[in-house]
This record gives C-alpha cells, sequence and structure tokens, in this order.
C-alpha cells in the first residue's frame, strides 16, 4: 500500500494501529505518550508496523498519520473466534446460545462505532493538522465485558446464560483512550453511544440472517 502511494505520488497516507500497542497501561485514560507495553504478537506486529510507516514516509516524503484504534464495533463485522467480542456475543445471543465471557468479566473495554470510526479516518486524511501525527481513537466511555453481555442480551431480547470461561492469556485488563488530541487535531468527538450502536449492530445482524 504505501508502494503504491509513493508510485501515485500521495502526499499521505493513514495507518490503521491498534491500542493493543499499550498492553495494560499504569494510568487511564491512556495517552497517545503511554508506554507501549505489547503483550500479544499481534500487538508487537502493530507497534512494528508503526515503525516502518513512518520510516517509509519520512524517507519518500509521504505526510505519515498513525490512529491508534479503540475497540471498533458495528454492522458486517465477520464473526469468527477471532473477531471482536461484540460480534461474537450478538450472534450468540440470537441464536439463544450461551454467551461466552472469558474471566470474571470485570476487564473493560471502550467501544468505538464503526461509523464513528470512519469519520475520524477521513478527518485524518484530511486535516492539515495531523501531519505526522500519532492519534487514538477511542469511545468516550469504559464499559466491562461482563456489562456489555448483559447489555447485548436485553436488546437482543435473548434468552442466552452468561458464562464464565478461563480468561485468555496476553488479555487487557483495562482499556480507554483520551481524546483530546483528537478533538484538537481532528475536530472529532465520537457521535454515537454504545446504547444505540449496539441497537443498530443487532438490527444488522438479524436481518442479515434472514
Amino acid at each position: 500500500m504505501l508502494e503504491l502511494a509513493r508510485t501515485r505520488n500521495a502526499k499521505r497516507a493513514v495507518l490503521s494501529s491498534s491500542a493493543a500497542v499499550y498492553g495494560n497501561p499504569t494510568r487511564l485514560p491512556v495517552t497517545e505518550e503511554s508506554v507501549l507495553n505489547p503483550l500479544s504478537p499481534y500487538a508487537a506486529s502493530k507497534i512494528s508496523a508503526e515503525s516502518y510507516f513512518k520510516a517509509y514516509g519520512n524517507i519518500h516524503g509521504i505526510e505519515p498519520v498513525i490512529l491508534r484504534y479503540f475497540n471498533v464495533y458495528g454492522p458486517r463485522q465477520a464473526y469468527s473466534a477471532y473477531s471482536g467480542v461484540i460480534s461474537i456475543f450478538i450472534n450468540q445471543a440470537l441464536n439463544n446460545q450461551s454467551i461466552t465471557v472469558e474471566g470474571d468479566g470485570s476487564q473493560t473495554r471502550s467501544f468505538i462505532y464503526v461509523d464513528d470510526v470512519v469519520e475520524a479516518t477521513y478527518a485524518a486524511a484530511q486535516s492539515p493538522k495531523a501531519k505526522g501525527q500519532t492519534i487514538n481513537i477511542s469511545g468516550t466511555d469504559s464499559t466491562s465485558i461482563l456489562d456489555l453481555a448483559n447489555r447485548i442480551k436485553a436488546v437482543a431480547g435473548s434468552t442466552s446464560k452468561i458464562i464464565h470461561m478461563p480468561p485468555r492469556k496476553g488479555d487487557v485488563r483495562q482499556s480507554i483512550g483520551a481524546m483530546k488530541k483528537a478533538a484538537r487535531i481532528l475536530d472529532f468527538t465520537p457521535r454515537v453511544g454504545l446504547d444505540e450502536g449496539l441497537s443498530r449492530t443487532v438490527d444488522w445482524y438479524r436481518q442479515a440472517a434472514v
């Protein structure tokens, strides 16, 4: 993709990175200056990609902008064992299967709806102030996985039971990103709250199954 950007004389490229690079932070919310502490090969690969992206951009004169997405969700997210927890929970809830929570469910995430992510990414491609910046793209609230399971169960009108599985190795315990930089540089604040986003997403999955 970077080589294509270079051959087409693109002035800027935007990299989709991940909040996983922060690991388990010592302070919340996580800022862009927080220490990077990858807990999984996936997170380590994102840090490597960021470094390569900046180096390539500097060599070839392409303005690099890095967006560290937190937990993105919404319609059309593929369902698999490795997809986002929301699509997994929705699939289980709509089929009245047991909703499987890893660990005690107290781990928290900051979920952001896909439409908001699209808006932020477009702003990153256009804003003059975004040149060379690394920016968190996060929801504004922190939600426990157990609370998420209960919300999805309610929205779906499901009879599913919530069961607990062993915790996953390398799983981040707490995660929410500071959004001051996104507001200042991209003039971006998420518009879609979690309840509304879950309702839209459940409706889409329900219709897609028909």
